[in-house]
């Protein structure tokens, strides 16, 4: 609304016209024989306004805002070139030419191009995503004429009459000129912390400068304002075939620091990016299918890298990761075809699926592993457990659908386990040294094999019991198996997300009283589980947390219906799952499908 306020303000500066006022000749009236179309020596009045947009709502609107505001003004022109316009008694001096029908009318420096006929003026404009016509008739001898006031200094010049005063923070105000709106800065004239002029009061909190702009655009690429008022982040491109980009450190006095999801996805022609130190965080897919680019640095204060960032990047060779970086999400560089150089610093903790898919250039095999740097994304037939040592992390689903280990122990090399490591493969045992510091989401998910999951005595992060990982700090269960007991001993108070996902061999389960939440898809596709247990401490169950458990039959609440219709619930936390019944302490639930 504020940006439409100025704009219509900026209209009824440049095509402004009395309503209910009757123009006049204040000139000498041109004779018969002279050009009918000609404006000098006449007044016009603002008749309507007729707008055209897809909205029939914004027409009816804009239409009301217009007339509401041009309301009560009038122009006028005189010889030599000289125009006046007047509202609500104040008046700005102008000038303006005429050739024929097209008019040209110049008011507080800014112009307008308008169609004269024998009667009327039509001024058509863009506004608010409309096209808008004001239309201004000339009056005649016999309506009660106003006669306006010719100009005393027909250059234009205004003399000026400045008083209207508006606050502009602690400092000062700004002052008006209340003929022409020309304004000035000066300090305030303060008299017991009040303004005798703008009324400013030091006691009040009011910002020392004007709100920000939201959006604008530097170096062809267009930049919007954060949530924090204190920050941009880069949002689009001016032109998607434009070949290198300078990203500004700056805008409008405030810090560049990030780029938005899906930024400068698709344009295919850029070829070089550079981004400033100011930037932190890079969205999902801001680079995908760029497949022009080159070479791009990432500063050093990003500490992810998004997911599908680079995606299918194919001209990528070369990319530098900065040491600040602790996360590489799923296909970030997948499909950059022809990467041949890359680093993965020592600060990241986690990689997720398909980062690096398809990055043949990159990824080396050795000793039935394939990896980068001391990181495993894959393995061949000839691996063996020994194969893992001398490596940190385990690259998400490294060893997805894996039928060649049954028995592993993990090596104290290894320090960090990204998603899905070992979804699907044949594991019935696995040992997790006390070196570990993170464990991804659905390690195990699809092991239907598994069996046994220790976390070795010292690991000062996770900790097993009863076949269930449990990040010891949150109390969260993060990953278990088909013959998981989860604990009574108080040290598990959250079920994470995703931690029996896809557990098909689950059957049964009862979830202790320590428990107060059950994660996002923290059952998902457990589609032989048939019956659980719920205690009433249970104040939230997530999103998806039932899905595809097409088995269910029972839900046991240790609590009343009341409690159960209390508990925060996603709106599909029980998709496709089977006609239960919830059994409460004081009565049943069936059911709702």
């Amino acid at each position: 609304m504020k940006k439409f306020l100025i704009t219509l303000l900026s209209l009824v500066c440049i095509f402004t016209c009395a309503i209910g006022l009757a123009a006049c000749n204040f000139g000498e009236k041109p004779n018969d024989g002279e050009d009918k179309l000609s404006v000098e020596g006449y007044s016009y009045v603002f008749s309507y306004a007729e707008v055209s947009s897809d909205s029939e709502e914004l027409s009816v609107t804009l239409k009301e805002q217009l007339e509401k505001a041009l309301s009560g003004t009038t122009m006028a022109f005189f010889k030599g070139g000289v125009c006046t316009s007047t509202q609500d008694g104040a008046t700005l001096n102008g000038t303006y030419k005429q050739t024929g029908e097209k008019l040209s009318v110049t008011i507080d420096g800014q112009s307008s191009e308008m169609t004269v006929t024998e009667n009327s003026i039509r001024a058509t404009n863009y506004l608010n995503e409309a096209t808008v016509t004001l239309v201004y008739v000339k009056g005649t001898d016999g309506n009660n004429p106003v006669q306006p006031e010719k100009p005393d200094n027909p250059s234009g010049e205004c003399k000026h009459n400045y008083d209207k005063y508006v606050s502009f923070g602690a400092e000062a105000h700004i002052v008006y000129c209340s003929k022409c709106h020309e304004k000035k800065m000066e300090e305030h004239k303060l008299e017991g912390g009040i303004c005798l002029l703008c009324g400013y009061d030091e006691n009040e909190k009011i910002p020392d400068t004007p709100e920000p702009p939201k959006m604008a655009e530097i170096n062809g690429v267009y930049l919007t304002l954060n949530s924090d008022g204190e920050s941009y982040s880069v949002t689009g491109i001016k032109n998607d075939n434009i070949g290198e980009i300078v990203i500004p450190e700056k805008c409008n006095n405030k810090p560049v620091t990030g780029i938005g999801r899906a930024t400068f996805d698709g344009c295919s022609g850029l070829t070089s990016v550079t981004i400033p130190d100011s930037v932190t965080s890079i969205g999902e897919v801001a680079f995908r299918d760029c497949s022009s680019l080159m070479s791009i640095t990432i500063p050093d204060k990003v500490t992810e890298i998004s997911s599908g960032t680079f995606l299918n990047c194919s001209s990528l060779m070369s990319i530098t990761i900065p040491d600040g970086v602790t996360d590489i999400s799923s296909s970030a560089f997948s499909g950059c075809s022809n990467l041949n150089s890359i680093n993965i610093p020592d600060s990241v903790m986690h990689i997720d699926n398909y980062a690096f898919y398809k990055c043949d250039g990159v990824i080396k095999t050795e000793n039935g592993v394939k990896y980068i740097d001391k990181w495993i994304f894959g393995y061949d037939s000839s691996f063996t457990p020994d194969s893992l040592k001398g490596f940190v992390g385990i690259g998400g689903s490294a060893f997805e659908n894996c039928n060649v280990i049954s028995y592993l122990v993990l090596p104290r090399d290894i320090l960090y386990i990204s998603q899905g490591a070992f979804a699907g493969s044949s594991l019935i045992s696995i040992s997790i040294p006390d070196s570990v510091l993170n464990i991804g989401n659905e390690v195990f998910n699809k092991c239907d094999n598994l069996e046994s999951i220790t976390v070795e005595k010292g690991n000062t992060t996770y900790h097993s019991s009863g076949n269930c990982i449990i990040e010891t700090a949150s109390k969260t269960l993060k990953a278990c198996c088909k013959n998981s007991v989860i604990p009574t001993d108080g040290s598990v108070t959250s079920i994470g997300d995703c931690a029996f996902a896809y557990c098909d061999m689950l059957t049964s389960i009862s979830i202790p009283e320590s428990v107060t939440s059950i994660g996002d898809y923290a059952f998902w596709n457990c589609r032989s589980l048939t019956s659980i247990t719920i205690p009433d401490n249970v104040t939230s169950i997530g999103r998806s947390a039932f899905y595809n458990c097409r088995g269910l039959t029972s839900i046991t609440f240790n609590g009343t219906m009341a409690l159960w219709n209390a508990i925060e619930k996603s709106a599909d936390w029980n998709y496709y799952t089977g006609d239960y019944t919830i059994y409460c302490t004081d009565g049943d639930i069936a059911k709702k499908n």
